[in-house]
Formats: C-alpha cells, structure tokens, sequence
C-alpha cells in the first residue's frame, strides 16, 4: 500500500526522520519495502499483512504510529450539512446476513458530477489511484483515508429505489462498470434493485447504476461484507479490486456509517447537492466486540522478559484497546471490531511484543532435560527398503502427494492394489478431495503411490528415456464416507526397459524387466525383512493385467501386489505395454517383520534331487502346489522349484501339467533311494488329496 506521507502527517504527528519512521514500523510487523520520491509527495511503500487489514488506510497506520511511538492520533473531522428532506422511498432489505451483516446508505440530491481538485487528483495519484471523477475520487478518496470502501449508485437508475442485499439467483447476470459480463453463481453476494443485480458485492459495481457525467442524484454504499464470501467471488470471476482487496482482510463494521457520513460531505463539498437528513442504516445483528481473558504472568512466560503490568496495559489501550484489570492476575481485554485478528490470549502477547520492540526481547537458550534423538520404527524401515532397492538397481523417486482425479481415473488407480477397502465399500469413494485446490491438475490427494510414478515413466518415456527402474517410499491418503482420512505408509516401484541397456556387447532387449523381475523385487524385499513365506494368488486390480498380475499375502492379510500394467491403461496413457508395476503396505510389512536371524548350518551330508509332474486343473496356481509339496515333505524338502508348465495336445482342455525340481536333504545322513522315494510317494498322496492331481 501506498502512503502519502504530507497526507499521513493530517492524522498523526512525527518528528523523526522518513528512514527512521520505516524502520520503526518494520520492527514493529508494518514492513515498509520502500520509499518513493515522487512529485506531488513522499511515499511509504507499506506491506501489509493479510491478517491486518485494519492498516490498509491512512487513519490505520496513523494508529499504527502512534500505538509505536506513544503519541495521538486523529481521525478526519466530519461535519455534515444534512439539509435536505427525509427519503422514504429508499429502503434497505438484507436477506443474506450471514454475508452481510451490516449496510448504510445516504442520498444526495441535485450534484454535479466533473472533474476532481488538483489537491485530490494529486493524493490519488500518490496512492496509486486514477482520478476520474468527482464524485468516484471521493469514494476512493476516503477508502484510502478510513479503509471502507464505498459505492456510488446513480439514484434514478435503481428501480423502486430499493435496495436488496441477497444472494444471486440461477441465471442472473450483471455487466460490470469496466464492461464484463458476469454469470452469476447462487454463493455470490449481489446488491440488487427491486428487479436485478446493479453490483456485485464487495467487488464492483454494475454498469447500468454507474456516475455518469448526467448522473444528480445519488445513493452512497457503505456496507461490512464476509470477508470468505468477497474472496470467494472474487477469484470464481475472476476480479480483484482496490475494494475486494480491503473487504477479503475484514473493515471495520463499526466504521461504516461514519464512512458514508464522511463520503457525503465531501462530496457536498466538491459537487453540490443537498443530503438527506436521515441515513439508512440496515444493521439487525451488531457484531458484539471480543473479549479476551490475559493473564500477565503468561506474557512473561511466553516472552522471557519481566515487564511491568502497567507497561503492558499502556501498550494494549495505545492499540484501541479496553482493558479491565479488575483482578491482578487476570485481565479482560475488550477488542474493538476493527481488529478483528485479536481472538486469543497469544494475540495480545504478540502484540505487547511487538511495541515493546522484539529486539529488546532478551536471546536465551533453552533450558531443560533433552533427550537423544532417533527414528521412529516407519523411518527405520523406510530406510532399509530403500536400501534394499537400490542394491536391485532401481532409482529413489519422489513425487507430488497431491495429484489429478482426471489423471487416477485413466489409470485406475482411484484405490491402491495394496490398501484395498473393505468389501463392503465402493472403488470410487475413497479419494481426498482438497476444499480449496489451487488448481485442478492438483486437487486430490493421492490413494496410491504408484499415479505419480506412472507420471515419471511417462515423461521420461517421451524423452528417449527406455529403461526406468524407479520406486518410492511415502504415504497415500484416502477417505470413507463420512469418515476422517485415512493415511497409510507404503512402498511402490516401476519397472520399464532392462538394467543392461548400455550394454555394448548385449542384443536388444536383453534381460529386459518382466514380471519375475517385479516379484523379484519384492519377495527380495521380504526376505530382507524375514518376513512369513508369502503366498500368492490372482490380483483383480483394474490397473494391473488380468492375467499377469498376483496378489500378496501372509495368512488372511495383504501385503500388496505385483504385475504388468493393464493394455487398457497403458494405451490411454501411452505408454509401453512392457511396464511393471509393484506396491506394499510397508506399515503391514513392519507387523510382520523381524530381526531375528536364525542360522542353519549346511548340511554335511550330499542332497538327493528328484523331479516331480504333476497333472492338476486349469486354474489352480503353482504356489498352492508347491505349499503342498513343502508341507508334505517336512524337513527333507530343502528347495522346491517349478521349472515347466506344459498344457497341449497330450492332455484334456481342462488340466495343466506342471514339473517341480526337488532338492532333498537330511542334516544327519545320506538320504538313500528309498527314503527318497517314500518321500515322493508322501508327496503324491498329499497331492491327490489336496489338489486332486494325477501323476504320469
């Protein structure tokens, strides 16, 4: 914000110097970033805070100054010369009082709208403002002056002469003073007339109600708004004003009809005309003014400092201030309405602070037992499967954890292959959608990590990029109906392309990644972590392919998935069909996991191998087989490995021929050829029983 400071010295008096005064101000939360010489005045260039809106006038920072520095301040003298008749026929209803809790308006018959004095042109245009008007620089003028922003409507223009403050309606539009046709959404604050929108609330003015050079009688706005509903409206126009900016930050409701008092008269003043006795002053619900408990005993604690108690009251009653010290130990500030950033006890400790200066404030450490640091058990296990991962070769990625539903969608990936839902739950409920998305490419919060993985694949695939070998550790979010969101650890990886790709000496394609190269991954992963032998069955997993995808589990609990990405998803995304795809509850992988490690010595004695055909139904997976050889064969089945799958001419439609190599050993004996085929025989009749195989 721009201050004149010639304009600055009508409210408040100074004597230091305009550097001295800046730094002053910084100091204290006012940071001014600059100062401008230019050639009507000398200018502060003040950020002003989101928080503090009540500084975003000349009179406010006045305030400011005198709160910082312990001397007056003064407000604008208004004398009004209301001479003119009673208006009945103007009336103010507010339907939306949520939104609007408070609206004045004045009327001033018989002006004459032309040009502004060059003593206000030239304030405006120090503040930054463009004169245009007489009557229009007067409503910026004293928004500069008090911070209340102001509209002037061209009386004859509002049919019925009504005004209603309402929300909009379906349908409705409005075209806006610098000519913008608006659609206007049923959560937008309109002021309307008796039969349609003349401005939209807080933000501009409509067109067809402007000051025109014919413009004699007027109807002046001064009004509190929502600051959420003029935020809110103004970025769905998008449009941003001099006066949404100020309303967005909350004005002081209490300020209005003085604003509107003040407006007047200099608009009688400038342009003639005679004002209405009476002002319209629509305020059903008077905002009550906060009161807040302090205890000065906290305000040390807090800062570290002893400072007396008649000190801090000075310091609270310089800011505008009430305070009741009834009781020594526990104040009541009352908090006028024009700070509206005061709502705790902390406020008030800030805020002694700050004018008793925090480089006054004395520096000391920390005092206390402290104990050593340490990772908690999630970020132990995150490191060691990172470890493990990048001993297989594969890239630590990291990605966004807000993500684009449009984006989980095409992927199918709306829930993750290893955090599934209850049964019970549809697919399409789970994902956490922002309130307040910057924008929609990131308005949802990832349910799994493996979306901006296939991002990652995807933009380095369009570079030339083949071969990619990533995986990432972090947290997917989702939520129930109804329910607070869920958050999960867990362990995600791609696999695209082949290790050796650089390879001069190796065909094209050579040991490129492939299904068993995934599952590698993570039967490696459990190894690592001494997990329960993992069982595996068919993954239904929209995002996985129907046929070349396995589920996970120790006991009833999954543990994730693993598989090529589905030829649906890799042509919507372009992708090459080659892509493999694996994720993990890593925090189920920590309740299963274990360091203790247990050493088997080798055996002394030679093994024995015997290879088995098994001839068993289409449909029954290889590792219920082998479970079933393993538990059969007790101690004596050191290794069972599958190594053939046969189904073709010699046997029915509907069986499959599968071939296991067996490694039998015993630690105290040489087995014999006998021992070795009772244990065949064990096995088979376990099979027959269990799987219902036959034997060739």
């Amino acid at each position: 914000m721009l201050i004149p400071t010639a304009w600055l010295r009508e409210y408040v008096s100074f004597d230091m110097e305009l550097p001295q005064l800046a730094e002053r101000l910084t100091m204290a939360g006012l940071e001014v970033e600059a100062i401008h010489a230019t050639a009507d005045d000398t200018v502060l260039d003040v950020y002003v805070t989101p928080n503090r809106g009540d500084c975003l006038s000349l009179v406010g920072v006045a305030r400011e100054i005198a709160a910082i520095t312990g001397v007056s301040w003064r407000g604008p003298a208004v004398e009004l010369d209301a001479g003119g008749p009673p208006e009945p026929g103007v009336t103010v209803t507010i339907e939306a009082l949520d939104l609007c809790p408070r609206y004045a308006a004045r009327v001033i018959r018989g002006i004459r709208v032309g040009p502004s004095p060059e003593w206000l042109q030239a304030r405006l245009r120090a503040a930054g403002l463009r004169p245009i008007s007489n009557v229009v620089d007067v409503t910026n003028y004293v928004m500069l002056e008090l911070g209340q922003p102001l509209h002037a409507f061209d009386l004859n223009t509002l049919r019925e002469g009504r005004i209603v403050v309402r929300r909009a309606r379906p349908g409705e539009t409005i075209t806006t003073i610098d000519g913008t046709e608006v659609a206007l959404q049923p959560e937008m604050l309109v002021i309307a007339d008796a039969e349609r929108p003349v401005a939209i609330a807080g933000v501009m003015g409509g067109l067809e109600t402007e000051v025109t050079a014919q413009t004699t009688d007027l109807l002046l706005e001064s009004a509190h708004f929502s600051p959420a509903s003029v935020r809110r409206t103004a970025k769905r126009i998008p449009l941003s004003t001099p006066a949404s900016y100020r309303f967005e930050r909350s004005v002081d409701p209490d300020g209005a009809v003085r604003a509107a008092d003040r407006a007047a008269q200099l608009i009688s003043e400038l342009a003639g005309g005679r004002m209405s006795e009476t002002v319209v002053d629509a305020y059903p619900r008077p905002i009550v003014p906060v009161t807040i408990p302090f205890r000065p005993q906290r305000c040390e604690a807090l800062l570290g400092e002893r400072i007396p108690p008649e000190e801090m009251c000075s310091y609270l009653q310089r800011l505008g201030l009430a305070v009741d010290r009834t009781h020594d130990d526990r104040w009541e500030v009352t908090v006028p309405p024009f700070r509206a950033d005061l709502t705790l006890e902390a406020d008030l400790i800030e805020e002694i602070a700050r004018l008793y200066g925090y480089q006054a404030l004395p520096e000391t450490l920390p005092r206390g037992t402290t104990e050593a640091g340490a990772l908690s058990d999630l970020g132990r296990l995150a490191g060691r499967l990172r470890e493990q991962l990048l001993a297989q070769g594969m890239y630590d990625a990291v990605t966004n954890t807000l993500t684009n539903p449009t984006w989980l969608d095409r992927c199918r990936l709306t829930v993750s292959p290893a955090w599934p839902p209850p049964a019970t739950r549809e697919l399409g409920t789970e994902v956490v959608a922002l309130r307040n998305p910057l924008s929609e490419e990131w308005s949802v919060l990832r349910p799994s990590l493996l979306p901006g993985l296939l991002q990652a694949v995807d933009y380095n695939v369009r570079r030339g990029q083949e071969s990619l070998f990533l995986f990432e550790v972090g947290w997917a979010h989702r939520q129930s109906n109804g329910e607070a969101p869920q958050d999960r650890f867990l362990l995600a990886g791609v696999m695209r392309g082949s290790r050796w790709s650089d390879g001069w000496n190796l065909p094209k394609g050579s040991l490129a990644a492939d299904f068993y190269a995934a599952k590698g991954a993570v039967e490696a992963v459990a190894s690592d972590l001494h997990l329960p032998p993992l069982e595996w069955s068919i993954s239904r997993h929209p995002a996985l392919h129907p046929g070349r995808a396995a589920e996970a589990r120790v006991g009833e609990r999954t543990l994730g998935a693993v598989g090529q990405i589905h030829p649906a998803v890799a042509q919507e995304l372009d992708l090459p069909v080659e892509t493999y795809l694996f994720e993990l509850d890593a925090q189920a992988l920590l309740e299963w996991s274990t360091d203790e490690r247990h050493y088997k010595p080798p055996s002394r004695f030679p093994a024995v191998t015997r290879d088995l055909n098994v001839v068993v139904a289409r449909g029954t997976s290889a590792e219920s087989v082998r479970a079933v050889i393993v538990r059969a064969g007790g101690e004596l089945a050191r290794t069972v490995r599958l190594f053939d799958v046969y189904a073709g001419p010699s046997l029915p439609p509907d069986r499959v021929s599968l071939t296991f190599s067996l490694l039998l050993s015993a630690p105290d004996r040489t087995l014999t050829d006998a021992e070795a085929d009772q244990f065949l025989e064990r096995v088979r009749d376990a099979l027959r029983r269990e799987c219902g195989g036959e034997f060739r």
